[in-house]
């Protein structure tokens, strides 16, 4: 029989194979712990990010809730304003109309020696007998004539208050 010792160098081999098997399982489960602690720390980082976003995004709600009302009171008093200018409008054409048609009316049976035309057409012994926005009618030594009011020379317009020749002129 042989004595063998505790210390045999058959079974060292084993035992160092053993502890090395043994650390890379080891090393490796570490490697996977720090690689989801690294995953973790970045999550982390993202949802502080998205937190002081929501934060700051929180107090721009309320600022942007401030504005709305702000700009809703001023669209209300611009409405008002609006209103007021559509009835101060209305009202200014209604009484423009009575004054335009009375004075439309007060040319009627007027007489003039002569009327000549922006084309050179001469009317003589002219008398009107009505004036509408776009047309004048008259009497002359040839009979009865109906001229388109672009026709008649500016002054003329502007007398039988043609509106378009006479903002026109304004507007210089």
């Amino acid at each position: 029989m042989t004595l063998s010792s505790c210390f045999d160098s058959g079974d060292s081999t084993t035992d160092e194979e053993a502890e090395e098997v043994a650390y890379r399982a080891e090393k490796a489960e570490r490697d996977k712990i720090k690689a989801k602690v690294a995953e973790l720390k970045a999550e982390k980082k993202k949802l502080e990010a998205s937190i002081k976003e929501l934060k700051s995004a929180s107090g721009k709600e309320e600022e942007l809730a401030k504005t709305e009302v702000e700009v809703l009171s001023d669209l209300e008093e611009t409405r008002g304003y609006v209103a007021k200018v559509d009835a101060l409008a209305a009202e200014l054409d209604g009484s423009l109309a009575a004054w335009r048609e009375a004075t439309r009316t007060s040319f009627k049976g007027v007489q003039l020696p002569e009327i000549t035309t922006i084309d050179g057409t001469k009317y003589l012994s002219v008398t009107l007998n009505g004036v509408t926005d776009e047309t004048i009618i008259i009497e002359h030594s040839g009979g009865m004539e109906t001229i388109p009011i672009l026709q008649l020379p500016v002054g003329l317009r502007k007398n039988v208050i043609h509106e378009p020749t006479v903002l026109a002129e304004q507007t210089f």
